[in-house]
């Protein structure tokens, strides 16, 4: 399943750019997939949200190098204590790395409509999720902007306009910045299209109405 995720990765870069990041968001058990894909797969960043199982891949951990935020809540019973330590305690002080515990707040915090859910938790760690991924994509595309400008870079006029990329090692850019290059403007319609009449004018109108008498007059005439 961790591989598909990767099979993934690739297919949004081959349809966005070839230097696109790819940064991957998970709840629960999707948590611990963007997590080990972070680990095991060509992406570029990794948000998990109460990532349940860590505590089977902690030799994993070690060395996990993909920029990673993993948001817990304190007393989710799925995600016990012990191992939120032991996670903190290996990823620790490492640049990329981060790990915030969200008070008084248990599994699921962030899923709207669900009973557990809360709202405040859910907006802070929503803020320090996309926070991250913005700052790290600037300095992607000011690392990208100052490879271009260098000799022997390989890059061809075509990827330089191709917009804001992420290279490797970091997440991917926002939603907000991954915009869709700009479709050229529609030409304008010519006259003779403008001057064509259209099939409900009042010309049109007035012929039908002046076919179509009254039923009192044709039977009328028919008597």
């Amino acid at each position: 399943m961790v591989g598909d995720v990767g099979q993934a990765a690739g297919s949004l870069r081959s349809e966005l750019a070839p230097h696109a990041g790819v940064a991957l968001i998970g709840f629960c058990l999707g948590g611990r997939l963007a997590v080990l894909a972070g680990l095991r797969e060509p992406v570029d960043a990794a948000i998990g949200y109460y990532a349940v199982k860590l505590d089977r891949h902690l030799d994993e951990l070690r060395a996990l190098a993909t920029p990673t935020i993993l948001h817990f809540g304190e007393t989710d019973p799925w995600v016990p204590d012990e191992t939120v330590r032991a996670i903190g305690g290996i990823l620790a002080d490492r640049p990329g790395l981060a790990i915030h515990i969200y008070p008084g707040t248990g599994h699921g915090f962030a899923h709207t409509g669900y009973l557990p859910c809360d709202a405040a938790a859910t907006s802070l760690a929503h803020r320090r999720t996309a926070e991250r991924l913005d700052s790290l994509t600037a300095t992607r595309r000011g690392a990208r902007g100052r490879a271009m400008r260098e000799p022997g870079t390989g890059l061809c006029s075509a990827e330089r306009s191709s917009g804001p990329t992420v290279g490797p090692g970091s997440p991917a850019r926002s939603r907000q910045a991954q915009l869709p290059a700009a479709r050229p403007s529609p030409r304008p319609r010519s006259s003779a299209c403008a001057a064509r009449p259209s099939r409900h004018t009042p010309e049109r109108s007035r012929s039908t109405a002046s076919r179509k008498r009254p039923r009192s007059d044709r039977l009328e005439q028919s008597a």
